[in-house]
């Protein structure tokens, strides 16, 4: 890709586009979210997309063992069962829903950890990016930018020149 230096010639500089990618009617695609990912980044990302899959499976099973749960209790209050029935019948759901919860806490710890990681790569190879682009730039093109950190330290240093000047 072809960058203009500012002044004189265009400067080949290796490809950094990252541009938003939207469909006909401008809704943004899961394309752009995945721009910078680079290959290193599967380490983190495809456990991610596996404990998030595996984190989905909890509710369901929840569910069911609550269900039992409950259902002993009200045959127990219909006078079905009676009360060391109701303890042989909900202590291995009880035992069954602790093990859940154990599962959910180290499986949704892992796929938290997990998305935290790989964000944190793809802000630092978002900046790696950015600084090598910016490192490309001629310093005509710094110098000439109406608004930033050059105007702003250019502006603060007439006015620290000036100020001793007024204050006399």
């Amino acid at each position: 890709m072809l960058r203009d230096a500012g002044e004189g010639e265009p400067v080949k500089r290796r490809s950094v586009q990252h541009e938003a990618h939207t469909s006909p009617g401008g809704v943004f695609t899961f394309r752009i979210i995945f721009s910078f990912t680079r290959a290193s980044h599967l380490l983190f990302l495809v456990p991610a997309f596996l404990l998030a899959a595996l984190a989905g499976l909890f509710l369901p099973t929840m569910s069911i063992l609550v269900g039992r749960f409950l259902n002993s209790f009200s045959q127990y209050s219909g006078g079905v069962i009676d009360g060391d029935e109701l303890t042989q019948d909900t202590l291995p759901t009880l035992y069954a829903l602790l093990g859940v919860g154990v599962g959910i806490w180290v499986v949704k710890g892992g796929f938290c950890c997990a998305w935290i990681v790989y964000g944190e790569s793809q802000a630092q190879a978002v900046r790696e990016d950015l600084f090598s682009a910016l490192l490309l730039r001629d310093q005509a093109w710094f110098e000439a930018q109406k608004a930033g950190v050059g105007t702003l330290l250019s502006r603060i240093q007439t006015y620290v020149t000036a100020v001793p000047a007024f204050c006399s």
